[in-house]
């Protein structure tokens, strides 16, 4: 099983790698496309759009990540008929969720356009939203319910590697119809065209490949008892990820929400790089949860130091170039983009967002969504009101500053309760291990500054990324794995395996 794990733990990264890299490079050509050809604030709308999606995402009403917490034990111990019975009560919620998504979504399309400062005309604005919210009606009643078995099973890579073509096949066909001179509404509604075949193919893989699942069982509602309370914690997780967005768009309008968009875009594709990390592990680590929590805490202690070290690498040379990148990259555009201030608070957020991830995969392992729901609404409350009160006077500063210090309460409540309610520990090992994070970040600053000259075109930047990158993510992980006797002892009988192998 261990093996097996293993490989899948293997797959699971290696295809999101290069899936990731895919959509790195059609995720910053399409919204370039977009600025030069459709004018920021068509950028701006099209971000906007995005967001208000990912609101609306909320109607699966906690239902996913409850089912996802629920299915680790029976699917490491082999229980078909538990799986059937939690399937069939996602699915009920799902079928129920995807016929109010799809009233909210035509009420919203309707209803937002009057909202949104925008020189845009009333139709297009609420046919974007339209075609753009339709594939999310599509999932809840197709196949968000056998992704979520495909994710307790560790076989992310099946997922993984159908959202590569989709993602592919999406930015080729989007960026065709951008040069020939189409119109926004074409370059959305071919979107959806091509997502709608992906819920047909989930859905035939499925029925050919799980002949003995069934979503017409019993359905067993109590092991998604907790939906209500994780629902509260994905709206905490939309605030603090989405709101900014929603504010600057009503206060400052189109244009600030493209230049917000832009930071964004490369900040989102570096957590989307974290997520692909720890999704390829989640399995293991949610299913050793269940069965053995004393390998659970080797685990998951061995996880934080060299995922943490790793993310902090590639942040440190996110940082270092960032502003450059910007400054390239939105080179004609009609307003300016640059802005060093933004790189500070951008990587800020990010990082304070990093260091809280397995701490709370450990809660959600544990199924304490009712326990720490209090403090998720405060975090929440802390970033309305903080964003509310700055960006009148701050502006975009104003949301960011709101978000870090949502952000500085919640990850620190994070790691204490993780470590001292259920671990059973002081949280003072995971404070370390960023501590020692911060202090090499800090040095590696230094050294960049030193060795590496100004940015002046896209050679340079491509250049000092990868070099800098080469100096930053092993010094990192060297650093992490000497600190922590978990870490060298695991190191050094995998190297002995290898040479007693050879």
């Amino acid at each position: 099983m261990l093996v097996s794990n293993r490989r899948r733990s293997l797959r699971n990264l290696l295809s999101a790698v290069i899936g990731q890299v895919l959509a790195i490079a059609i995720g910053f050509m399409l919204p370039r496309l977009y600025i030069l050809n459709f004018g920021s604030e068509v950028n701006g709308l099209l971000n906007l759009v995005n967001q208000i999606l990912m609101y609306m995402g909320l109607f699966e009403a906690g239902v996913g990540g409850v089912t996802l917490q629920a299915l680790y034990g029976p699917v490491a111990r082999r229980e078909q008929g538990t799986v059937n019975g939690i399937l069939s009560a996602t699915h009920r919620y799902y079928k129920r969720a995807g016929y109010i998504y799809l009233g909210a979504l035509i009420l919203i399309s309707v209803l937002y356009p009057f909202i949104v400062k925008s020189g845009i005309d009333y139709l297009t604005v609420l046919l974007v939203l339209l075609l753009s919210g339709l594939p999310s009606a599509i999932s809840f009643h197709a196949q968000a319910k056998y992704m979520l078995l495909l994710r307790a099973e560790g076989k992310n890579y099946i997922i993984t590697n159908l959202a590569t073509i989709v993602t592919v096949l999406v930015g080729l066909a989007k960026a065709a119809l951008i040069l020939l001179g189409f119109d926004v509404l074409a370059v959305v509604f071919v979107s959806f065209l091509i997502h709608l075949i992906q819920a047909v193919y989930i859905t035939r893989y499925i029925r050919r490949h799980y002949p003995d699942l069934s979503v017409k069982e019993q359905p067993d509602y109590q092991a998604i008892s907790q939906k209500n309370y994780m629902l509260v914690h994905q709206i905490s997780g939309m605030i603090l990820q989405n709101t900014d967005i929603l504010i600057l768009s009503a206060v400052s309008g189109l244009k600030t929400v493209s230049i917000y968009s832009v930071y964004k875009l490369v900040m989102s594709q570096m957590a989307n790089l974290a997520y692909i990390i720890q999704s390829s592990v989640d399995f293991v680590l949610g299913q050793t949860f269940q069965t053995d929590v004393k390998k659970y805490v080797q685990r998951i202690d061995m996880f934080e130091s060299l995922f943490s070290a790793l993310n902090f690498a590639l942040h440190a040379v996110i940082f270092f170039v960032l502003y450059a990148f910007v400054r390239l990259y939105t080179q004609g555009a009609d307003v300016n983009h640059a802005d060093q201030i933004l790189v500070y608070l951008f990587v800020g957020i990010e990082l304070l967002t990093l260091m809280r991830m397995p701490m709370l995969q450990t809660i959600n392992y544990a199924g304490h969504f009712k326990k720490t729901t209090p403090q998720t609404v405060l975090e929440s409350v802390i970033n309305v009101v903080v964003s509310l009160v700055a960006v009148y006077r701050l502006g975009i500063y104003g949301v960011l500053i709101g978000t870090i210090v949502a952000l500085l309460y919640r990850t620190n409540e994070i790691i204490i309760y993780a470590n001292t309610r259920i671990l059973n520990r002081s949280p003072w090992r995971t404070y370390l291990v960023y501590g020692l994070n911060f202090l090499v970040f800090a040095i590696v600053q230094l050294i960049f500054a030193k060795i590496f000259p100004p940015i002046q075109n896209l050679i340079d930047l491509i250049r000092t990324g990868i070099l800098a990158g080469l100096i930053a993510v092993p010094l990192f992980l060297a650093i992490q794995t000497v600190a922590w006797k978990g870490n060298r002892e695991t190191v050094q009988f995998y190297l002995q395996k290898k040479v007693l192998r050879k």
